[in-house]
């Protein structure tokens, strides 16, 4: 589904047009990455100049692309988990197969986070840490961002085992985002990573939960939990345009 606003667009793809992880491994460079059939369609769809990408390793590092190292990052795949940008026309993508895509637009300086959320990542509080980078490299305040959440795990279905709350005890929230239901435990991720920023800061008007489906359930985005640990990926892609009067 593509979300067009007056200054950024969003697109978060499905197992329509899914892309494999394995590519995404193998890939050198950000040009190897766009000979991938769908991410070249996205590409001309989405009217970007160049499209960016990390080596995703469940961190909460990330990388920030500038007018000064944009030509820098043509040539190569760094790792991280996380993409800051305030340069239009360049598209910055993360893959997920139930984690959860996470975008953090500041329209008052016209700057954008993409990051991805599993959960290894989320306990590293990776929401935080690129509001943080966005905060320290654009001047965003964190009041006046908004968020949104695309396809990934809900709570309906992400079944965790009873040692997983051990990953949680630093934060004062745990007990809300683990659902007991039918003798098994389920974990909200969309809701953890949500109590984080709020924490943070960030307020409850900020966050668009539209495009939050849970990608276990519906058969229509890929999922590693429900596949067998299938290869295919959902892509998700954002791209700021430019600068008109701000709607959202």
């Amino acid at each position: 589904m593509k979300i067009h606003k007056n200054n950024i667009t969003i697109f978060f793809g499905d197992a329509q047009h899914p892309i494999d992880r394995e590519f995404f491994n193998q890939a050198k460079t950000q040009a190897e990455l766009e000979q991938e059939s769908s991410l070249h369609y996205s590409k001309q769809a989405l009217n970007i100049e160049s499209l960016f990408f990390t080596k995703q390793i469940h961190s909460a590092q990330g990388i920030i692309i500038s007018q000064e190292n944009y030509t820098s990052f043509l040539t190569m795949q760094p790792e991280g988990d996380f993409l800051i940008t305030n340069k239009t026309h360049v598209g910055l993508g993360i893959y997920t197969a139930d984690c959860l895509p996470i975008v953090i637009y500041d329209p008052e300086h016209h700057a954008v986070a993409l990051a991805h959320a599993g959960w290894m990542g989320s306990v590293q509080e990776i929401a935080v840490k690129a509001m943080q980078a966005l905060e320290k490299t654009h001047g965003s305040q964190k009041n006046k961002v908004h968020v949104y959440f695309g396809p990934a795990a809900g709570v309906c279905c992400y079944i965790v085992q009873p040692d997983f709350r051990e990953n949680l005890t630093k934060f004062s929230f745990a007990d809300q985002v683990i659902i007991k239901h039918d003798n098994q435990l389920y974990f909200d991720l969309l809701l953890f990573n949500k109590l984080q920023l709020v924490k943070y800061g960030v307020s409850l008007e900020a966050f668009n939960q539209s495009y939050t489906q849970c990608t276990i359930h519906n058969a229509s985005f890929c999922s590693y939990r429900r596949d067998n640990k299938n290869t295919a990926r959902n892509v998700t892609l954002v791209a700021l345009k430019n600068q008109q009067i701000d709607t959202l």
